[in-house]
């Protein structure tokens, strides 16, 4: 996984190719786990994206939100800009 998010070029907010690939892997390594996992889709500038969601715990305890982006800023490897927080 590390490999995916570090190298393979760079996520870019308008490759929505690379940044589909690595939102199913964050996806199905959740799944893996057991964690009730889905997407969000969302559309900004007449493109689609989507986030990946996972829910941990009972729905009436309070809510703690973990969150942490898998693009990067310009032309540097993904581990650079918070993909290290995805691994």
């Amino acid at each position: 996984m590390e490999k995916i998010l570090s190298g393979g070029g760079f996520r870019k907010y308008d490759d929505t190719v690379k940044l589909n690939a690595v939102a199913s892997l964050i996806f199905e390594e959740f799944v893996k786990t057991g964690i009730e996992t889905s997407f969000e889709h969302f559309r900004v500038n007449d493109v689609n994206y989507k986030n990946v969601v996972a829910r941990i715990g009972s729905m009436d305890k309070p809510t703690i939100v973990i969150g942490a982006h898998c693009d990067v800023c310009g032309e540097t490897p993904g581990a650079d800009d918070n993909a290290s927080g995805v691994v």
